[in-house]
């Protein structure tokens, strides 16, 4: 339908996905991780909601990202 067209452009635009699973529904969970694995983007899901768990979550896939680049990968 109409909210899974949206879903799939905000997930095309994105940079990185922060999907928050007690809020949104099963369908959308299966259309964001469907469409980032698709276009090639990164997808953290959330069980929990809130600018610490947002921070924390983003930090740890920062020094992910950042020990992957320094190993060439």
């Amino acid at each position: 339908g109409k909210g899974a067209f949206r879903l799939k452009n905000v997930v095309c635009r994105a940079d990185i996905v922060v999907f928050i699973t007690s809020i949104n529904s099963h369908g959308a969970l299966r259309v964001a991780k469907t469409e980032c694995k698709r276009n090639g983007k990164q997808f953290l899901p959330l069980k929990e909601r809130g600018v610490e768990t947002l921070e924390r979550i983003l930090k740890a896939n920062a020094v992910s990202n950042d020990e992957r680049f320094m190993q060439g990968g």
